[in-house]
């Protein structure tokens, strides 16, 4: 786990200890506004996520943002969108366009590392809709 992130491997190891079923967090009205989904409770999870974050990093570190792409509402970091998007003024759908960006954006996520994470929240995600539908 060279160079992984320490505050995530700790964050996860509490989740992780508290958190093996998910736990919604509600606010002051009863609306569910975050799910505590934990891991999967094994080592190569964490192993995953250190990975995932070390390309990620060196990633970054070897791309050229622009000023205009590391300041932004996010925060003074690099941020990029992935995926498709219908905002306001498009007529339908359309693949974001990350231009120079886009080979790194596929080599990170293409990835078994991002992949497994991916699948992980995507799992989480569709069992914590039907946690929150019976609450």
């Amino acid at each position: 786990m060279e160079g992984c992130c320490v505050r995530y491997f700790l964050l996860s190891r509490l989740i992780g200890s508290i958190c093996r079923t998910p736990r919604p967090i509600l606010d002051s009205l009863r609306r569910i506004i975050m799910v505590l989904v934990g891991s999967p409770g094994d080592l190569t999870f964490d192993q995953t996520c250190c990975r995932f974050f070390d390309t990620v990093m060196f990633e970054g570190r070897k791309a050229s943002f622009s000023k205009a792409e590391c300041n932004h509402l996010r925060g003074n970091f690099p941020a990029l969108n992935l995926g498709v998007t219908h905002a306001k003024g498009t007529s339908q759908p359309i693949n974001i366009n990350n231009g120079s960006h886009t080979e790194m954006l596929q080599r990170i996520m293409g990835s078994k590392d991002a992949q497994r994470l991916a699948s992980f929240a995507s799992g989480e995600f569709f069992l914590s809709c039907h946690l929150c539908n019976r609450l």
